[in-house]
């Protein structure tokens, strides 16, 4: 949904899934490495090779979005798509896909439920977003103090993407539902 002011649901959906396949196209073991440890499973590493089949034509597609982006004069949203999609494919897996979600994601969901709140400007991120923001900075401060400033185990690194796979399922089904229930001749014709 980030990507709907393309104004396609098949680029849209190309859109997003090079965001999560194109880390497999320069750091392939890294990700299959990451699978493993998120399953506890040797065999997980295949997903990497499955992502990297798909990369070369999810990024392809990406590039159309960005210049349908740009037609549909969502500069901002076009030079975010492009230099996600860039972050993800040369930084490792783990800090593309957290600038991704810090700087592209989470901003565009906030303006975007801010808006249909009809809260604009500093009013819209006062309340909410700042506070939210500072309290996860606060918790990811407090595990790195409390860890010596090592890196976090394995099974917290688990732990802590389960949790997120968790919260994901609601947070991309609710929306559908939600817009149901606004438009349910719209829905009904898809």
């Amino acid at each position: 949904e980030d990507w709907r002011a393309c104004g396609s649901r098949f680029i849209a959906a190309g859109i997003a899934s090079a965001i999560v396949s194109a880390p497999a196209l320069l750091h392939h073991d890294a990700l299959g490495a990451l699978f493993k440890l998120l399953s506890g499973d040797p065999r997980a590493a295949v997903l990497a090779e499955l992502l990297l089949l798909i990369a070369p034509m999810a990024v392809a597609i990406a590039i159309v979005g960005a210049i349908l982006l740009i037609q549909a004069r969502q500069t901002a949203l076009a030079v975010a798509l492009s230099c996600t999609v860039t972050a993800l494919v040369f930084l490792p897996p783990v800090a593309g896909f957290a600038l991704f979600f810090c700087f592209v994601h989470s901003p565009t969901q906030f303006r975007h439920h801010a808006a249909e709140l009809g809260l604009h400007g500093f009013r819209a991120w006062r309340g909410e977003v700042i506070p939210i923001t500072i309290g996860g900075l606060g918790v990811a401060t407090a595990v790195f103090v409390c860890n010596g400033g090592m890196p976090v185990s394995a099974d917290f690194f688990s732990t802590s993407f389960m949790t997120l796979a968790i919260l994901t399922v609601p947070h991309m089904i609710i929306p559908v539902i939600a817009e149901g229930f606004r438009h349910p001749r719209a829905m009904a014709t898809e």
